[in-house]
């Protein structure tokens, strides 16, 4: 797919009712990661905690969340794994995710103590916070350091349906290791950077329901319209009923299961 077409192609997900209305509702609060949160370091929990959690589970997700953030940092650490397993049971892998909150409390601890986050790489946390903390891959760093220095950060969080179907669609290069939600991620941040996405979404009429920033890249909007068209198309494997072929645009890959 050629760069004119990329550009084209995200102007025709951005303008599906579907997506924006899931757009819209997820830009300016996501109930994945409410804004409202002032600990960074809760919301690195939090961000590993929204992962293997499929989007029918919401209301249960953001009960058993209102519930975990309604306990401090300190709290969290004091509370017994037992009583830790009874909190987060409704998200399910209990034992899982105990372990991921020990572990990143602990890396965080050691690591980032009475440091500015916002002073360290992106890249360089994401692959640290991969290859030290427990169930945390390269797709769950890139969310909790999203999380943790704000939705417009410049990150653009690649889940492995976008990894998987839609980058490769589109003729970003993916691959099947972990490490690749790193390599689409960093295509995907360039794409991002390369165009106004600002005048796409003003054309779309985001602008009128959501505060897009005009001093950097839409790298959040563009993750949420592209997530949730891949939600909303991709997923279904009927690529006849897809937008994008449609359009007559040159897909590299199909998401037919055939």
């Amino acid at each position: 797919m050629q760069e004119n077409e990329k550009i084209k192609a995200i102007e025709i997900m951005a303008s599906q009712d579907d997506v924006k209305q899931a757009v819209i509702n997820s830009h300016d609060n996501n109930p994945w990661w409410p804004k409202d949160v002032s600990d960074w370091r809760m919301k690195m929990l939090v961000a590993g905690l929204s992962t293997r959690v499929s989007f029918r589970m919401l209301g249960s997700y953001t009960k058993t969340i209102g519930n975990f953030l309604s306990h401090s940092y300190e709290e969290i650490a004091q509370t017994s794994d037992d009583d830790l397993k009874t909190m987060l049971k409704p998200l399910g892998l209990p034992d899982a995710r105990i372990r991921f909150v020990r572990s990143m409390s602990a890396y965080i601890d050691a690591n980032l103590k009475n440091k500015d986050i916002q002073n360290i790489s992106n890249l360089d946390l994401i692959a640290d916070i991969a290859k030290n903390v427990d169930g945390a891959s390269y797709k769950v760093g890139q969310c909790c350091v999203l999380y943790a220095k704000g939705y417009y950060c410049g990150i653009m969080p690649v889940d492995s349906g976008m990894k998987d179907m839609l980058a490769p669609c589109m003729g970003y290069q993916s691959g099947k290791t972990p490490f690749a939600h790193e390599v689409v991620r960093e295509q995907l941040e360039e794409l991002a950077q390369s165009h106004d996405w600002l005048q796409i979404a003003q054309k779309c009429g985001y602008d009128s329901k959501i505060k897009l920033p005009e001093d950097k890249p839409l790298t959040w909007w563009l993750h949420l319209v592209m997530i949730n068209y891949k939600r909303h198309f991709c997923n279904n494997h009927k690529p006849n009923d897809c937008p994008l072929v449609k359009a007559g645009l040159s897909l590299t890959k199909r998401c037919s299961r055939e």
